[in-house]
This record gives structure tokens, C-alpha cells and sequence, in this order.
């Protein structure tokens, strides 16, 4: 069995779909932003009470409000230090320019204020699967049904995400995100997947011939090679090599886009 943690975000509110989440997953604990959204609510966040443990810390209409949560999660990082956490949700805000149908190719203010937030964090993407772009306008005809939601139409993004920090990734390396169709809403069902149990297989060490160019690489190897380990000659160097990997991992995501980066030293 899994564990699953379910967000359903709406953009322009709704009032009953809690209620009916409450009677389809009785099992489940649900919550919503609902008393502060004068439209109903904005976000329904659903959990499995048997194993998932959520607290929630927070609640806004999650759309005037974006500085302070960013300023929130900053704190929260703080308290948790490398516990591993999580956060997920319809952030409002395109991450990245291919985030994008069509519009602007400039990066604006909530764009930016967005990327640093989870830069600051060291956030980075769950493995996913679903749809690529988590919202849509849902343009709409004279007679108010639905049209055919087509690319050209520019209205589609991904706003919604599932991000986790590094220890997060260590420590549940199946974890999974699934972004459903649209349904009721104008938002995609995020889903994250934790399997309770995952097979061990142990992994080679390796790291991205990029971080040799760093500053702090040689640095980062000599403070890690310098611990003390007690034991056999190869358990000290498997513990130590062992060692490096976080703070590589720590280190490529810094580097950003490695992808981007590549292709213009091509160039």
C-alpha cells in the first residue's frame, strides 16, 4: 500500500467539492482554505490519517499572499534542517519559461521571487508522470460549455509542482508524482506517491565531471576524506565516498541547468 497525499487546487473556488472528498475517502483526513477564499475554497488537501502524518502549519487564499509563504517556507527549511520534507501545491507561478505555453518569454517578478525561493531551499522536482501543464483557462463559448482546450490557445501552464528537498529524495527514493487530467477543476489532481517499501539496490558512486570545475570541489573531497572512520581499510573508503554524495548533490544543484549550461559552451 502506499502512502498518498492528494492536493486538488481551484482557481476560481468551489464549495462542495470538500464535502464530497470527505464521503468518497472516508478513511481520509481533508482540509481546506475555504473560510478565507470569499469564492469557496482554493485548495483541498486530502491525507491518509493511518500513515501519513501532516500538519498543517498555515492557511491563506493563497493568491495575495505568495511573499510571505515564500518567506514561511524559508523558515520552515530553517527549523527542519536536513529532516526530510516536502511541499506541494499550486504555487501560481510558473518556475521556469518552458513552464509555458506561449506569452512572455521575460521572466517577471513572481517568476523570479518563485526561483529564489526554491533555490534558497534547494527544492527540486519529484519524479513525475501525468500531464506536463497542470492548468488551464478552460476557454469557454457563447453558450458557456467548455471548448476544446488547444495548445495555440496559450492558456496552458504548470503552476502546480511537487517538490522535495535532498533528504527527502535520499530517504524515499520511490517517491512519485502523478498529475491527473483535469476534472472539476481548472487545475490538474496532484498526486504524490510513497511506497512503503522499497527494494534496496545498492549504487555505484558517481558524480557529474562538471562539479570538477567547482571551486569547492577539492575542498569538499578533503574535508570529507579527513573524517575520522574507524574500521577495515574498504569501509573506511566506501563511508567516506559515501559521504561525498550529499554534498555533490548539494553542489550540482547550484550549478543550475546543467543542460543549458552545455549547450552554450558549445556554442
Amino acid at each position: 500500500m502506499d502512502h498518498v497525499v492528494v492536493a486538488i487546487p481551484f482557481s476560481n473556488g468551489s464549495g462542495h467539492s470538500l464535502e464530497l472528498c470527505m464521503r468518497v475517502f472516508k478513511g481520509w483526513d481533508w482540509t481546506s482554505n475555504g473560510n478565507f477564499c470569499s469564492s469557496g475554497s482554493r485548495i483541498i488537501l486530502g491525507w491518509n490519517v493511518d500513515v501519513v502524518d501532516l500538519n498543517v502549519v498555515a492557511m491563506t487564499d493563497q493568491y495575495t499572499h505568495r511573499r510571505p509563504l515564500w518567506d514561511n517556507l524559508g523558515l520552515d527549511n530553517q527549523l527542519v534542517r536536513n529532516c526530510p520534507w516536502c511541499v506541494l501545491g499550486d504555487f501560481n507561478s510558473a518556475l521556469n519559461l518552458e513552464d509555458k505555453v506561449e506569452g512572455s518569454s521575460v521572466i517577471d517578478i513572481a517568476m523570479r521571487e518563485f526561483k529564489e525561493c526554491v533555490d534558497a531551499n534547494e527544492l527540486v522536482d519529484i519524479n513525475r508522470s501525468g500531464l506536463q501543464f497542470t492548468w488551464t483557462l478552460k476557454p469557454r463559448g457563447l453558450d458557456g460549455t467548455l471548448r476544446k482546450i488547444d495548445r495555440l490557445d496559450g492558456t496552458l501552464r504548470k503552476i502546480d509542482r511537487i517538490m522535495a528537498n535532498l533528504g527527502f529524495l535520499d530517504s524515499f527514493a520511490g517517491a512519485h508524482a502523478i498529475f491527473q487530467p483535469y476534472r472539476v477543476s481548472d487545475h490538474s489532481p496532484a498526486i504524490l506517491q510513497i511506497p512503503t517499501m522499497c527494494k534496496f539496490k545498492p549504487r555505484p558512486f558517481k558524480f557529474s565531471n562538471i562539479l570538477v570545475q567547482n571551486s569547492r570541489f577539492k575542498q569538499q573531497v578533503q574535508e570529507c576524506w579527513g573524517t575520522s572512520v574507524s574500521g577495515f581499510h574498504m569501509f573506511k573508503v566506501v563511508s567516506k565516498l559515501k559521504a561525498l554524495k550529499k554534498p555533490f548533490r548539494s553542489m550540482l544543484f547550484r550549478e543550475g541547468n546543467i543542460h543549458e549550461k552545455s549547450g552554450l559552451q558549445k556554442l
